[in-house]
């Protein structure tokens, strides 16, 4: 297959370019040239915004394309033209779109309905309700021609959120560490490698319709990934990444029986765990973007 990637490669992309590539489809990558500069010298590159100026994809055919980067739907409207030169359309959209969902709530649960419609600025409030419009464009110019991929938290080697590799640290560490509130607290995290797999799989079997992409396969909590010996409760209240109030946490309850029924699988959670920890120390190992430093943490611990 011929395939257009719309958006970088630093990280779900990355792993889509990779796979393809992995099956011998040909690809041309369309991004700003901010992420991932120098991977896959052997695809088309193609820069540009795609808020400002999509000409240069015009009067080209693809056999499908991939829209992993769309948070406005006025993005969709203006890669429109792309559903009469493409045969099929892969968006990557998100759980966020559920409006306070049931536990193992599916695709058909309730999303969010934004008061503003026209609203361009892209926050935790808006995010999710914004993902909703961009679904509806999809449906509306590609039709039964469209998978819409709806991944929970996406982690694994070259995340560059960090919240999961900070737990992944702490739990292949030999060190004591601040526990989460509540150790029995659900988590939800789908590699980026096996949703990568499912998307292109999705592709090549001509897969149509919403699937929500979430993992690992069985239902897991942080006390299945952290070792409960080293991990100590502080009465002080600190952010910890993933860390959920008890009437959100269905939101790491999502169900994700029919993405499995139609191929999704998951590699086991060992494996991601000490794939992210080699990949963290390969990157020269840099302080995290969220949760606590190591300094905080023994600070914190000490003060106890």
């Amino acid at each position: 297959m011929n395939i257009l990637i719309l958006g970088g490669t630093s990280f779900v992309g990355r792993h889509l370019a990779e796979n393809a590539l992995s099956r011998g489809h040909q690809l041309t990558l369309f991004h700003r040239g901010k992420t991932g500069e120098g991977l896959f010298p052997e695809s088309e590159h193609v820069l540009g915004d795609r808020l400002e100026d999509l000409t240069a994809l015009e009067g080209r055919t693809w056999d499908a394309v991939i829209d992993t980067s769309a948070y406005l739907p006025r993005a969709v409207r203006m890669s429109a033209f792309l559903s009469k030169s493409a045969s099929r359309m892969l968006f990557i959209s998100t759980i966020s779109v559920y409006d306070s969902p049931p536990v193992n709530g599916t695709e058909a649960a309730p999303v969010i309905e934004l008061e503003d419609p026209t609203v361009e600025v892209v926050n935790g409030e808006t995010y999710g309700g914004l993902k909703v419009l961009c679904e509806r464009e999809i449906e509306a110019n590609w039709g039964d021609r469209a998978t819409i991929l709806r991944p929970g938290l996406i982690v694994g080697p070259h995340d560059p959120t960090d919240r999961f590799t900070y737990w992944v640290l702490r739990a292949l560490s030999n060190e004591p560490y601040v526990a989460p509130p509540r150790m029995d607290q659900p988590i939800q995290g789908i590699d980026g490698r096996d949703l990568a797999k499912f998307g292109l799989n999705s592709l090549e079997q001509s897969l149509t319709g919403v699937f929500n992409c979430v993992g690992p396969e069985s239902p897991t909590t942080f006390s299945d990934i952290l070792p409960a010996s080293r991990g100590h409760q502080v009465k002080t209240d600190v952010a910890l990444p993933m860390v959920l109030d008890k009437e959100h946490e269905s939101m790491f309850q999502i169900s994700h029986a029919k993405a499995v029924l139609a191929g999704l699988t998951h590699r086991p959670l060992s494996a991601t765990l000490a794939d992210t920890f080699a990949w963290h120390r390969e990157r020269g190992a840099p302080a995290l973007k969220v949760g606590l430093s190591l300094e905080q943490e023994r600070e914190l611990l000490n003060t106890q």
